[in-house]
């Protein structure tokens, strides 16, 4: 486990081999040297220090040790920007036979497709690992991690019930230590503001404030990240510079693909109520390359502009490119918004409002779509003719179609194969949406509302 000092100690233990004379010993002491480098950020060190292990003759191809310098090297790659020739390395990593490398190299890949915009890719390389752990035994140490790598690619996707199915898995305590853990108690807060929960995931979250100081700088991005989106679904932007200020001071030590995302955020919340500074163009430029920096540079420049040709620009950006799914309703309330402040083109932001409220009601992403119902309010807005109801996700109508029929949150999970917890999540949920209290009202408002 990680913890302050950690590099210095590796550092004496690399001191206590010969540089002249390089054996495995020294392999050994440079991979675990470079591998602590690496969890703090320190990107270029832990490269030197990988290259220095893998340039050392003599240790077996299929030496773990050196398996590790080259999953090592490969991040320290990605986080400057040479994304497909790390990628490409990291694939070299693995090897089959031996389960310890082979779960870890699951581990890295699956971490690095996600920081890279490849989110499909992400949740298939930690399903695989899930059952390569599983098979080997290991279910309740590597398994439990790829859940965390493989959740946030699947909320990145818009696929929250596949990422609450898999965080409703049991895992005993102590499987896994502290940072890793907490972080899936991370995601475990954060979902239930996706189904408008927004202040109670928010309080939730900053119980898990260590993280912020966590020695694994991925952990503390997260966090941050997580905690302004939270806060921006909100409404309260003034939150934003305390919780991506201490980011911004050791920029150095994250990778451009969370940076860009969150001077993105910086952005927004400027937009909104001019609390935070937004990123200098000096700063974006010394941040690595990265495939997915043209994407966030748009909304970045539609968010400073704020204007209709740039919001316009930005909603072509998907999951496919890169962009989380939340990014394509967001941008949406902002065209409409645009479009009735404009006050000439009611009919026009009418269209595009029902079509925003159909694409988050297919996310049954809570906070948009009551962004877009508050646009609609005070526009004095009618439905789109025919617009079918979008506030329930389509597990959730399956979910209260049953419920209607007088199912016990056991039968539904036996009808629909989830859990008995995933079921009472959902009905938590669409309670909470139809603002009721009790199963039976939640049935007769859905019948009233056609959502079932």
């Amino acid at each position: 486990m990680l913890h302050a000092g950690s590099v210095a100690s590796m550092q004496e233990a690399v001191d206590l081999t010969d540089p002249d004379a390089p054996d495995r010993a020294r392999l050994i002491a440079l991979d675990g040297l470079a591998t602590v480098q690496m969890l703090e950020g320190a990107y270029a060190d832990a490269e030197r220090t990988a290259a220095e292990a893998l340039s050392i003759d003599g240790p077996a191809r299929h030496d773990q040790h050196r398996h590790s310098a080259i999953n090592t090297y490969a991040i320290a790659l990605i986080s400057h920007g040479r994304e497909e020739e790390g990628l490409a390395l990291m694939r070299e990593a693995r090897s089959p036979d031996q389960h310890q490398i082979d779960l870890r190299y699951f581990i890295n890949h699956s971490n690095e497709l996600d920081v890279t915009g490849d989110f499909s890719g992400a949740v298939a390389v930690a399903t695989e690992g899930m059952e390569r752990a599983r098979a080997a035994g290991r279910e309740w140490g590597f398994a439990t991690m790829l859940i965390g790598n493989a959740v946030w690619p699947l909320i990145h996707l818009g696929r929250v019930a596949e990422a609450e199915q898999l965080l409703g898995r049991p895992r005993p305590i102590g499987s896994i230590s502290g940072s890793h853990q907490m972080h899936l108690q991370m995601l475990e807060s954060f979902l239930p503001a996706w189904h408008g929960q927004v202040d109670e995931a928010i309080r939730k979250l900053s119980l898990l404030e260590a993280l912020m100081h966590s020695p694994q700088r991925q952990y503390r991005m997260q966090y941050a990240h997580a905690m302004t989106l939270l806060h921006l679904w909100a409404g309260r932007p003034e939150a934003v510079p305390e919780l991506v200020a201490p980011i911004w001071a050791e920029r150095e030590r994250h990778k451009g693909p969370h940076l860009w995302e969150l001077a993105h955020l910086t952005a927004w919340a400027h937009r909104e109520s001019g609390a935070a500074t937004p990123v200098s163009k000096r700063v974006l430029r010394d941040i690595p390359p990265t495939r997915v920096a043209r994407s966030w540079q748009l909304l970045i420049d539609a968010e400073t502009a704020d204007d209709l040709p740039g919001w316009e620009a930005a909603k072509a950006l998907t999951p496919q490119l890169g962009i989380p799914a939340w990014i394509s309703p967001h941008v949406e309330v902002q065209i409409v918004r645009k479009l009735l402040v404009s006050g000439e083109r009611q009919a026009a932001a009418a269209d595009r409002l029902g079509e925003a409220l159909e694409r988050a009601g297919d996310l049954g992403l809570v906070p948009l779509i009551g962004r877009l119902e508050g646009l609609r309010s005070r526009a004095g807005l009618a439905p789109r003719a025919g617009s079918p109801p979008a506030l329930l996700t389509p597990r959730e109508s399956e979910v209260m179609a049953l419920v209607a029929e007088g199912r016990t949150n056991r039968e539904v999970a036996e009808a629909l194969f989830i859990s008995s917890k995933t079921a009472s999540v959902h009905l938590t949920n669409i309670m909470a949406k139809l603002n009721v209290r009790s199963r039976g009202r939640a049935a007769a408002v859905a019948r009233e509302r056609g959502l079932i």
